[in-house]
Parts: C-alpha cells; structure tokens; sequence
C-alpha cells in the first residue's frame, strides 16, 4: 500500500512551474501546463496492456522527473562502492542527502545538522546520529517564486498538478537507504503536515516534520524519528 501511495506523476516540476530558467508564471498558466502533462496513467510501464517491452509515453511532451531520488540513488551506489571495498567507516554526502556507515575516527556516531528551514543564513533545526542509517530532507524554502504575495514551490502535488499550498516547511526522514529517504520526504512533504504525518506514524517511518508557525516553526516527530535525535 505504501509504494501505491508513493507513486509520482511522470512530468519535470522545474520546467512546468517556470524554475529553469527561474521565472514567475501565473497559477492559471502552471494548471493549464499541468493538466496537459499531468498523470502517472500517461506513461505505459513494460508488461502493462498496451505496453512495449521498454518504457513508453503517450504524450511527445511529457516529461519524467527524477530528481526526488537522483541524489538519494547516488548516495547509495557510493556507499554501496565504499562496502565493497571493506571500508567500515564513511559519511557519503551529495545535496545535503547523506548516508553513514560505522563511526568517526574518535569512535562516536557520525553526528548531522537538520538544517532550518531559513533563507539566506545556515542553522541548526536539531542534531542527529547516523549510524548504519541515512537522512534526506525535502523543503519548500530554496526552490520557489511568488505572485500576488503567495508562494509556489517545486514540489508539486501529484493529486493537483500544482504546487504544494499547506504551511509545511521542511521534511526529513531517515532510513537505511538514502534512495528510499530521499523519495518518502518528498511525497511526504506534497502530502502535508496532517497527512504526511499520519501516514509516517502508520508506517513507522523516522520523520521529523518543520511546520511554518507565524514568523517561526514548530516541530512534529514520529515515533521511530525521535530515537535517533541528540540530546
């Protein structure tokens, strides 16, 4: 049920809502774009009716945006190379998405920031420990225009086609693969804070969710997320 409920439609986000180049666009001009484009049902998957052995599109235009898993992937195939080669002891970074094995050479835990979910300025939302474990972060504070005092974002609701409109801010989720954190963060961030977090309490997932609250956040942790905070 949780990989049906992960499932992405296929389109490139950035080019839709105008972020490369960056530009504003009108959020009649983004719905227009992504009701054309908008729909996993568009893309034939090898062995479906219909299908080719190979992937297919139905529409020319239509786009398949990898980047919610990209650095995730990366991360996992270097530390997969460094397992291979014996090395007991890493911290593999690409983005901000890490994925850590063993310990430090003073023997404690390899030790992160989550950063805060603040433009302009590097801080601290909390510190983890990473062990045998990765982390991936998903937000809406670096990737976004505004028009008519509202801010749309790259992450895009695949329920709508439209940019995310709910007030969460950031989400982090760690898990042994870096892949599989960097893909859970960003559907839960498009999920929202109600939805997102009841759905990472039902599947146990370690997930910290940054809710914007007036001029500053508030945080909501699961469960299994809070195991892993340094006191």
């Amino acid at each position: 049920m949780f990989k049906r409920r992960l499932r992405r439609d296929g389109r490139a986000a950035d080019r839709l809502v105008g972020f490369r180049p960056r530009k504003s666009a009108s959020i009649a001009t983004v719905r227009a774009r992504g009701e054309r484009r908008r729909g996993a049902g568009r893309i034939l998957l090898p062995g479906s009716p219909g299908a080719s052995p190979a992937l297919r599109k139905t529409r020319p235009d239509l786009e398949i945006d990898v980047s919610a898993i990209a650095k995730g992937f990366a991360v996992d195939r270097i530390a997969d190379h460094l397992d291979g080669a014996g090395i007991e002891n890493y911290l593999v970074e690409i983005g901000g998405e890490l994925r850590g094995r063993g310990r430090r050479e003073d023997g404690q835990p390899w030790s992160v920031a989550v950063q805060r979910p603040v433009e302009h300025r590097v801080t601290a939302q909390l510190i983890v420990r990473l062990e045998d474990r990765a982390m991936a972060t998903s937000g809406d504070y670096r990737n976004y225009f505004e028009t008519d005092g509202v801010r749309y974002t790259h992450v895009l609701d695949p329920r709508t086609g439209r940019p995310i409109a709910h007030g969460l801010a950031s989400v982090t989720v760690i898990d042994p693969s870096a892949s599989r954190a960097d893909a859970v963060a960003t559907a839960l961030l498009a999920l929202g804070p109600q939805d997102g977090l009841r759905l990472a309490e039902a599947e146990e997932l370690a997930a910290l969710f940054v809710v914007h609250d007036g001029d500053g956040f508030t945080e909501r942790r699961t469960d299994a997320f809070e195991r892993y905070v340094s006191q």
